[in-house]
């Protein structure tokens, strides 16, 4: 393997970086807010970053390949809003150190989680990895939150172990191993992803576009709806779409069935046709992607 196909979150994608990504990352780069807790930067100029840039897209050509440096893109705005790194440690590609950095215009925006959850399952699953590691300034309380909601445990503390810009700091190791029984990510933060997915799913624009509902729906997917009458997968992916609602959504609760399954019950108010229903999902998770499994919807008074 050498090239990574392209990782999707809800919000995010993490791919392999290209020449166009250039401003974007030197934007950030050059933001001394960013590299406070880092032992490189701020770039002061934009040759530098396309030196550094060239170079890890020259990484992507080695067939056993033991470094990804990666892009963050938001898929909104299809900007780059960041890098995330695994860097195995040797040959044996079981061992990996794994790291992002993200623009100050990301921050506050649960995109830390996203991403640290999303590394992990792409070394995981992608990459074979068995085991992972990151190290973390033990000043730095957002990465360090995020961390933990990933499902990563401290397992000791470096004392003065790296210079980052000038000052030795102490820096904790956290570790996760493959097998581990760990949650996809704290009940807060998988409670709130699912509920932009089933967002989506009720939104014009996504009940308009096959595609999107084609990447929103897992291949085995089934529902029974409020009418009694049962559909499938194909059912939904006519070009028109799947029909276009006044859905306002409310109560939505969510379990944590198994490390890659979830279910979220909630109540709608169909203003199109004036009815209430509860409705219920499950969700299943493959190759870093949540995907609706099964949908019901069952008519109140």
């Amino acid at each position: 393997m050498t090239r990574l196909a392209p990782f999707d979150t809800p919000r995010l994608l993490i791919r392999e970086l290209r020449d166009e990504d250039l401003n974007d990352i030197h934007e950030i780069k050059s933001d001394p807010e960013v590299v406070r807790y880092l032992n490189w930067g701020p770039n002061e100029h934009p040759g530098q970053t396309r030196t550094n840039l060239r170079a890890q897209i020259a990484l992507q050509k080695i067939v056993n390949r033991t470094v990804f440096v990666l892009a963050i893109e938001e898929r909104e705005s299809g900007r780059v809003i960041g890098n995330a790194t695994i860097v195995f440690q040797n040959g044996a590609k079981k061992v990996a150190d794994i790291g992002y950095f993200l623009g100050p215009a990301s921050w506050g925006r649960g995109y830390g989680t996203e991403v640290t959850a999303a590394v992990r399952d792409l070394a995981f699953t992608r990459l074979n990895a068995l085991r992972l590691e990151a190290l973390c300034d033990v000043r730095n309380e957002a990465s360090i939150r995020c961390l933990k909601q990933a499902g990563f445990i401290i397992e000791g503390r470096k004392r003065r172990n790296q210079q980052v810009q000038g000052e030795w700091r102490d820096h904790y190791v956290f570790g996760m191993l493959r097998e581990d029984d760990h949650p996809v990510m704290n009940g807060e933060a998988l409670k709130d992803e699912l509920e932009q997915l089933e967002l989506k799913l009720q939104s014009p624009e996504v009940r308009t576009d096959a595609g999107e509902i084609e990447r929103l729906l897992h291949d085995d997917f089934f529902e029974f709806g409020s009418s009694g009458v049962a559909f499938t997968k194909a059912d939904c992916l006519d070009p028109a779409g799947i029909g276009v609602r006044d859905f306002r959504m409310s109560d939505l609760e969510c379990r944590q069935l198994s490390p890659d399954t979830a279910l979220v019950t909630y109540r709608v108010y169909d203003a199109t046709r004036d009815h209430r229903t509860l409705r219920s999902s499950v969700w299943k998770k493959a190759d870093g992607r949540w995907q609706m499994y099964f949908h019901q919807g069952t008519i109140v008074k």
